[in-house]
């Protein structure tokens, strides 16, 4: 089969995974260690698709299925769908706000959303059971000991979706490396696999 035929066609992919390796960003670094966890999963959940960056990590590891959500849909996205079918994989962009979903069950959840110590409790909790392999957070030594201020733009989005801000409320507990300790001790079928300080930090728990 010739390049570019065929429904399993990676080139775009890699293609768009290499470019966004070498283009300094706040995640840069990080994207081959990404993948190095993801290869061989065959469904993968982002939960915070930004400005579309992680998403060419996790799909050059080839999943069977790919579901990303984020409360607003980035301008890029439309070339990771038309990527994804050329490739064969069942990719889904949902808009919505991830604090009120259920997950599919999945081998990989990746999860860099609003970085606070209340927000990341709750997906751990509530996403956690559906996780056969790793869970991969993002911004984890920017946010390891602070909680981060929401950003105007994800404010605006919430609000247009309904959302009540309050619930996210003040917490005494702050940053998600707390998050992270508190759903260890709650979760011992989990365990610290990996932990990277640089490119903003990146944590990966492995299911035992």
């Amino acid at each position: 089969m010739g390049k570019g035929d065929g429904k399993n066609d990676m080139t775009a992919i890699n293609e768009e995974y290499r470019e966004k390796c070498n283009t300094p960003s706040d995640i840069n670094k990080l994207l081959p260690i990404m993948k190095k966890f993801a290869d061989g999963c065959n469904h993968i959940t982002e939960l915070g698709t930004g400005k579309v960056v992680s998403t060419w990590a996790l799909l050059a590891a080839k999943p069977k299925r790919f579901v990303t959500y984020d409360i607003i849909r980035p301008p890029d996205i439309e070339r990771a769908e038309i990527a994804s079918e050329r490739a064969g994989i069942d990719f889904e962009f949902r808009k919505t706000d991830v604090s009120d979903i259920e997950i599919e069950e999945t081998d990989v959840l990746f999860i860099d959303t609003y970085h606070h110590y209340n927000q990341l409790i709750h997906e751990l909790r509530s996403h956690g059971s559906k996780v056969n392999k790793y869970i991969i957070m993002h911004d984890t030594t920017t946010y390891g000991k602070k909680n981060e201020t929401m950003a105007e733009d994800c404010k605006e989005g919430l609000k247009e979706m309904g959302t009540d801000l309050n619930k996210y409320g003040t917490s005494s507990k702050k940053g998600l490396m707390r998050a992270i300790r508190d759903f260890l001790k709650e979760n011992k079928q989990w365990k610290l696999e990996k932990r990277i300080l640089k490119n903003n930090g990146l944590t990966i728990l492995s299911r035992i």
